[in-house]
């Protein structure tokens, strides 16, 4: 899981970089982080995994989703 993870942290720097407006910004912080995101989908696998697995899982998510809301932070201000 957590290269795949790293995948979905690099595709998202790369595309909110890219990103031209603020709506594109936006729509891709939806994409990854929304109710139906891509990484919201990982937190879902959440309930599968053994109590150890589920901890370390947890906390690599959480800290591409806090790498993510940070970058749209820094680009929007």
């Amino acid at each position: 899981m957590t290269g795949r993870l790293e995948t979905l942290l690099a595709s998202a720097l790369g595309e909110l970089k890219a990103a031209r407006t603020r709506d594109e910004m936006l729509g891709l912080k939806v994409r990854y982080l929304g109710r139906k995101g891509e990484l919201t989908a990982f937190f879902k696998e959440l309930g599968s995994l053994s109590p150890d697995a589920k901890k370390a899982a947890g906390e690599a998510m959480n800290m591409v989703k806090g790498r993510i809301e940070q970058e749209v932070e820094s680009l929007l201000s």
